[in-house]
Formats: C-alpha cells, structure tokens, sequence
C-alpha cells in the first residue's frame, strides 16, 4: 500500500468542472456520483455518503421546457422488460396531500417521473410528475389533475408504468401497461383519446429507465401534435426527475437507458412534428431505414412544430441495407417544423467493412426535387466510422441543412463525407477526415481527431486533441439553436473557445478545481472534515465547512445551517491543496447534514462535496460466524458488546445503513438480517431457494447511497438488491466462467462512483458492473503474481478510490489503482486465511484472519500493529471470524 498522503498527490478520483452558482437554477445535467468514504462513527452511526454535482445550463432550444399558456406535463415512464415493484409500502406509510406524496423512509433512487403509484389497497393509481427528495414526490392523476388523497397508507406499491418503448408509444394500456399493476387500474391510457396532445392541451413525458434493454421498435404515429403540445422520448437525469441518473455519460459503454431493436427498420420511427428525443442510446441490427427514421412508410409526417434530437448516441449496425444513424426522408410539404440536431454521437464499430453505403445523418431521397419550408439545424455533432458519407444531403433541399462545429472521421473508406450539393448558408467550423467541406471559411479538412477511447466506443474528444478543442464557433446565443454544454452536460468552452463535436474536452492545463477526496472523522463532540482539492497552483482557492443537525432539525439544509472557513495547506505545483477544519461543541449521537464548497478566483466554483456523519466513537464489528454472533470491540480491541445470538447462524457480513441500521447476511438461514444501531433485532428478509428474494448461502453484502443492498447469493451465482425496507428489486448474474458469471461469489462491495465489485473466488478475477448490474470489466487472473489472485474474497475502498483485495489462499492483500492496476500488497507473517479489510479514521487497516480467531491491525504504512479477540466462545474470543467492519 502507499502511505495515504502521498497519494493524495498521485491519485484522482473525480474530475469535477465547476460551474458559477447562478447556472444551477435550470442546469441541463447532473451526474451524480456516491462517494463512500473513511469516516468515525458511534454504534448507532449513520453511514456517510458524499454526492458530487456536475451541472451545466438547458440549450433553450426547447429540448428541455414547459408549454406555458395552461399546458398540462404528463409522465410515463419506461422500465423494460421490468414487470416488478419498484417498491412497496409495508412499513413504510405514503401520506398523499394535495399534489404532494410523502414516505416515511426514503424510496429506491431508480424510482422516478412517470413511475405509477397504486394506492388505496388498489384502488387508486397516480403517477410522478417530480422528485423533491427520496421522501417526497409530485404526483398527479393520470390525466394530470390532483391524486386521490391518502394518510399513512402503506398497501402503495410502486411500479414502471410500461415495460417497453413501443408500448407506451401504442398506448392503450389495458394491453400494453405493466401487466403488474392490477388490471382495474390498468386503463390509464386510452389512445386515440388521450394521445391527442392538442386538444387535451398536453405535454407527453416518455421517461426511459436504465431497467435493461430494450428490444422492440418504437413508432409515433397515430400520436396528434402541435407547435406547444409536443411528444418527448428522454432520459431522467435530474435529481427533480430521478435520484439516480438514467442516462449515459457521454460513451456508449457508460450505462444509461438502451435501445436495440431488430428485424425492423429503425429504433424510433418519427410520423408527427413536434417530438423531442433526448439523451437515449440506440443500437441494434435494425435495417433499411435509421437509429431515428423520419416517415419510414413514405406517407407524410403529420401535426405542426419543431422537431429536437439531442444527446443521443446511436450505434448504426454493419448491415447489407444501409441504415443511417438520423435519417430525414418524409415528402416535402409535410415537415412543417424546423429540425435541430445536436450534441449526438453517430458511429459504427470498428471492423469489417459494410456491404452497402451506411450513412452518418442523411437526407438523400434521391426522387425529390422540390425543397420544403423548414430548416434542419445541425450543431456539434459527430459521426465517426466507415460510412458511405457522414452528412449526406441529397434530394434537392440542401440550401436548408446547417451544419456548425459537427466532426466527421472515417475508418477505413475513402467515400467523401460532406456530401453531395450545396449546404445551407451559415454552414462553418466543421472536421472532415477528407476533403469535403461544407463551404465554410473555417472548415478543416484532412484532419484526424484524437478521441477518449475510440476501441471502447468513447468518442468525447481527449484532453490531448489538437484539432476539434477550440476550433468552433459559440452558440450559446446562435440565432438559431443556442445551447451552452455538452452530451455529458460539461459546460462548453472549457478552454479558450468552443470545441467542435459532441463532446467538449477538458484541457489538462485547466484551471478548474477538481475535488478528489472528503474524510470526515470525529469524536464525542466534534468533527474534522478534509477535503483534498486539485488544479492550478496558485493560492486563490477558498473552502467553507457548512453543517446543520439533521437529528434535531431532520431535512435541514447544511448550506442554511451553520459554517466556518477551511484552512488551506498547500501540496505540490500542481495541487490546489488540502482544506481542514475542526467544527466542535456538537451533539453526541446526532447525525450532521455536511458540506464543502471550494471557490478558485480565476477558474470556476460550486461544485459541492456533501455528506452525513454521526458524531460519536468509532468501533470494531466483526461477523463472529462461528459463535453465531456479532461482536463488538474498541479499535484498541477492548470487548464491547455482542448481538445476534440465537437469532443468527453462521453470519459473514456486516454492513451499515444511513440510518445506521446494521445489515448482517446470516448464511445458514439463507437470509438478510436487520438490526438497529444498538444491535436490537428489527427482521430478517428471505428464504431458502432461488426464486426473486430467495437465497442459498448468502455470503456478503454491501449498501449504496441509496440504502440499496447487493447481496452476493453464493449458491444461486449472482447478485440480488434490495430496498430500505427489504424488498427485492433486482437481479444479475449466472453461473459460469464468463463475463457476469461467477463460480464462487465470495464478496461484494460498491465503489465511489456506484460500481458493484464482486469477487469470485474459483475464477480468481474481480468483475465489475455500474449499478444496474450491467457488466463493465473483470480485473486479474489466476496466479501469485502482482495483479493475480488465488481465491480472493473481500474487497474495500479507501478514500482514493484504491482497491484492496483479500487475496486468501497467496496470504496478502493487494493494493489496486482505481483503474485495476497493481499498486502493491502487505502480508503479516503470523496471518494465515485473510478475508476482508476495513479502515478506521485514521488509516489503520483492520484484517480478519479466519483460521487464527482474530482481527489484525496494521497502520496506514502497513506495519503490523497489535491483534484483536483470540479463539473461544466467551466475550471478546472468536471462531472462525468472517467480516471486520469499522464504523
């Protein structure tokens, strides 16, 4: 391991790009990202959890607005092939006031805008139209209006209010809703009646969720638009709109809501004006037409308005039609709206060449000869692969086709690009790998771009490129489609100007602050916070502490509570430096709402670390698996205290909620156990078998920021989740040696951006899946080398994003980079079987050894220290202990 401080000067974890406080009112985009951390904590602490912001400004383009003049917004919202309860009422009392629903305990994050809420013991439904907080929602009717009123009703359950895209584009729930909502509530929609957005006055909000893919080809006609009364087809990303965000970030690997369809001829068939599709990705091996087809049948688009097509990525299959990514093809007189495309990702994998000539964005009818009235505005786009052209535009309308700052590269084929007439006047500042241009005085020609990962389908610029970074124009006030970030909602000019394509790079000289790492610690009656900040090295940046007690004013506002100033300690050149602050005369036991915000004078600011913390003592829980037990010690090793006897049998894990419930996979009876802070037995969750909710030999869990528990199902090879109150949620993996398949499910633990690590023992390899459980990697191999592992078994973060590893039959732990790398491995000559690591506040490691009874304790420089319990059955011994947990 590398002493902790000197990796703060080596280790980042989140490059974060501020953006000034007044953009945050209406900000385009929000990733959030949960951060857990190295904290103190008393035994009924809450565990902390630190969300990082990124937020950018809307394009007022429309892409994002209201009607205005009494438009009704209406949700319904997409889960595919996800027939299942989000969540349930149970314990959990749902209070209906008004248009306001408020929940005793905080719902799953995945819950969001359009999801159906069936109350009332079934006899009511109403729908999400916002999210306050993950207590409290907007709901309305399903025709908009106010819900039917509720107090304390705990027989709601939530549900997606379709499982596919199509479906709800076809309306007529009845048949085509979630066929688990119940079928006296299922006749919400009764198209054509209510898909008349014109004379209902209505705004139709389709919110797709990242559920799983989806598989069928959606179309819009039969829809009834108009110029204020428009279709939109998105992606919730919000925190109004969802706690966690369903859209990519930017790369078609970077998970999001996914849309493949087959043996059709598009994903999206668009038959009105007046739609709106955002921030979706599109793939499949759809033929004939496009990603997103306009009039794929040929006869006429119908209803008035505008058409946005933004944010997307769209993956066009190597096929013996040709596809295009964005194909325009409807007869003359019937698009009646202008069309604005921007910030889209078209591209075709790398690999064999297409039999036919693929197009990027085309509009190439080749029988039309007349022009028609609208525009088609196209903005900071790129195409990349070995298509037939990028931009093609050919059918006697190319006066009206605009393009700005768009980037074409090719992958193999010498077909020209921008193609084949006259573009439209205003058309400037784009990249061709070729010698087409668009006509612009600023056009460049023959260049090759540097993209992110372009093998890993990531094509938002490098820091490196020397071609696309401020090559373009400013749009932010264009005339005709002004916008002002990125597909991944980063704010555009970064450098010194506009770049070109989809995505804004983010130069490396930079003076954007980045935020890398918070700690908090604490004691009785107070708490240090140190929060590690990086970029330009000058001595311009400030930082200020804010804190409120959530226990006396439960909700408050760590902006609106109390503050102080941090004091900055300079590091390197190139680091902003640590701020530190030590807050005193604190309630013992109350948890405290906490956040940083760090300003840089000359680059950019208000991008806040936040998070919670018990004031209190820390201590040592380990899962004592042979004495049926967990103990507790002081991280000196003094015995504490004990809970779970005669209540658990074999018990491996032990995790903490925010709450500071504690979790305990209790093995032998193929359940989840739920305790209070003070080891008090709440309930168990599960059951012998394999069905949704069901175990055989769980062995370890781990609990994300949204109280979200993973468990690894030993037996049943794969990962269940589970909300607050113990309901299932989902599910992923299967047994076997392949990608997202396990043979001995040893271990799981979630990372600072979400990623659920899971350890396979027989595989001796660590996977990796965002939180939906989508695979994304599998990190080592087999063997006793550095980065191999020979039946690994726990794994833990410390507060750079390190990854270590219990590597359990080579007797070390190892020391990863965020990334996989090796960094490094510590062993005690004493240890002989290590299982899993925790931290305390200091940087002390605690190792559980199965085979000797005890729990050692090494120092952050990996010196060992002292050992903690000995082998017996009274208090302060252990037998065979499993987990260590430091909370």
């Amino acid at each position: 391991m590398l002493v902790l401080a000197r990796q703060k000067a080596i280790q980042k974890l989140i490059i974060l790009h501020k953006i000034p406080i007044s953009t945050i009112m209406g900000k385009r985009h929000v990733l959030l990202l949960a951060l857990s951390l190295l904290l103190a904590s008393t035994i009924g602490c809450g565990k902390v959890w630190v969300q990082i912001n990124m937020k950018s400004m809307p394009g007022s383009g429309g892409s994002s607005g209201g009607g205005g003049g009494g438009v009704t917004q209406i949700y319904r919202s997409v889960g595919p092939g996800n027939t299942s309860a989000l969540a349930s009422g149970a314990a959990n009392a749902m209070t209906i006031s008004g248009t306001t629903a408020t929940f005793a305990s905080p719902l799953p994050n995945n819950i969001g805008v359009g999801d159906a809420v069936v109350y009332g013991s079934s006899s009511d439904i109403a729908f999400i139209a916002g999210r306050t907080s993950s207590t409290q929602y907007t709901l309305q009717s399903p025709t908009g209006g106010t819900p039917t009123a509720a107090s304390s009703d705990t027989t709601w359950s939530v549900y997606r209010a379709y499982t596919s895209l199509a479906n709800a584009l076809a309306g007529n729930s009845s048949t085509n809703g979630n066929s688990s909502i119940p079928a006296g509530l299922r006749g919400f929609d009764t198209f054509s009646a209510n898909n008349n957005l014109v004379t209902n006055n209505v705004i139709w909000n389709v919110a797709c969720y990242a559920d799983g893919t989806d598989t069928t080809g959606a179309n819009t006609a039969g829809w009834t638009t108009g110029s204020t009364n428009y279709l939109k087809i998105y992606t919730p990303y919000l925190s109004t709109e969802v706690g966690v965000s369903q859209r990519h970030s930017g790369s078609w690997n970077s998970g999001g809501y996914e849309l493949d369809a087959s043996g059709v001829d598009y994903d999206i068939n668009i038959e009105v004006n007046s739609i709106r599709i955002e921030g979706l990705k599109l793939g499949g091996s759809y033929a004939g037409c496009a990603g997103i087809c306009f009039d794929d049948p040929g006869t006429g688009i119908t209803g008035t308005g505008d058409t946005y097509i933004n944010d997307n990525i769209i993956d066009v299959p190597q096929s013996t039609d040709w596809p295009a990514g964005i194909y325009i093809a409807s007869v003359p007189t019937n698009l009646t709206g202008n069309v604005y495309l921007y910030n889209n990702i078209v591209f075709m994998p790398l690999g064999p060449s297409p039999t036919y000539t693929q197009n990027g964005i085309a509009d190439n009818d080749p029988s039309r000869t007349s022009t028609y009235a609208a525009n088609i505005y196209a903005d900071n786009n790129t195409v990349v692969g070995e298509f037939g052209c990028g931009f093609c535009i050919k059918d006697g309308n190319e006066n009206n086709f605009i393009l700005k700052n768009n980037i074409v590269q090719d992958t193999g084929s010498t077909t020209a690009y921008f193609t084949y007439n006259i573009f439209g006047a205003g058309s400037d500042y784009n990249i061709s790998s070729d010698a087409t241009t668009t006509g612009g005085a600023h056009d460049i020609t023959n260049a090759t771009v540097a993209f992110a990962d372009a093998p890993s389908d990531n094509f938002l610029l490098a820091p490196t490129d020397a071609v696309a970074q401020d090559a373009g124009t400013n749009l932010s006030s264009d005339p005709n489609l002004p916008f002002n970030s990125d597909i991944a909602g980063i704010t555009r000019g970064q450098g010194s100007g506009w770049d070109i394509g989809a995505g804004e790079a983010v130069p490396s000289s930079s003076n954007a602050t980045e935020m890398t790492a918070l700690t908090l610690s604490n004691s009785t009656t107070s708490l240090v916070a140190t929060a590690l900040f990086s970029g330009d090295s000058n001595a311009n940046n400030s930082a200020t502490i804010y804190y409120c007690d959530n226990t006396a004013s439960p909700g408050c506002s760590a902006l609106a509570g109390s503050s102080a100033s941090m004091t900055r300690t300079s590091e390197t050149a190139t680091e902003a430096g640590n701020f530190t602050a030590t807050v005193t005369g604190l309630t013992t036991g109350d948890i405290y709402n906490v956040t940083i915000v760090v300003s840089d004078s000359d680059g950019v600011s208000n991008n806040d670390l936040y998070g919670k913390i018990t004031v209190g003592t820390q201590y040592t829980y380990v899962a004592d698996e042979g004495n049926n037990r967990i103990e507790v010690f002081s991280l000196s090793g003094s015995y504490q205290s004990q809970f779970g006897s005669g209540i658990l049998s074999q018990p491996t894990s032990v995790a903490f909620d925010s709450t500071g419930n504690i979790w305990v996979t209790d093995s032998n009876h193929n359940q989840i156990a739920k305790f209070n802070s003070a080891g008090g037995y709440i309930a168990s969750y599960g059951s012998l078998g394999s069905g949704n909710g069901q175990f055989s030999s769980p062995n370890n869990l781990a609990i994300n920021s949204a109280d979200e528990i993973y468990v690894a199902d030993y037996s049943n090879y794969r990962i269940e989740v589970f909300n607050s109150s113990g309901n299932y949620l989902f599910k992923f993996g299967s047994k076997g040696t392949g990608n997202g398949q396990f043979e001995s499910l040893s271990g799981v633990a979630i990372d600072y951006a979400g990623n659920i690590y899971a350890s396979d023992a027989s595989n001796n390899n660590i996977q990796v899946f965002n939180y939906l459980g989508k695979y994304l990697k599998t990190i080592g191999t087999s063997g006793a080398g550095n980065g191999q592992f020979d039946y690994p078994t726990g794994i833990t973060f410390d507060p750079l994003e390190n990854v270590y590893v219990s590597d359990n039959v080579n007797t070390r732990v190892q020391v990863l980079d965020s990334q996989g790398s090796y960094l490094s491995q510590f062993t005690y000559a004493g240890a002989s079987a290590y299982d899993n690591v925790s931290f305390d506040s200091a940087g002390n490691i605690y190792l559980d050894d199965q085979n000797n009874d005890k729990i050692f304790v090494f120092n952050a420089a990996d010196t060992y220290q002292y050992s903690i319990g000995s082998a017996g059955t009274g208090n302060g011994q252990l037998t065979q202990p499993m987990y260590v947990k430091i909370h």
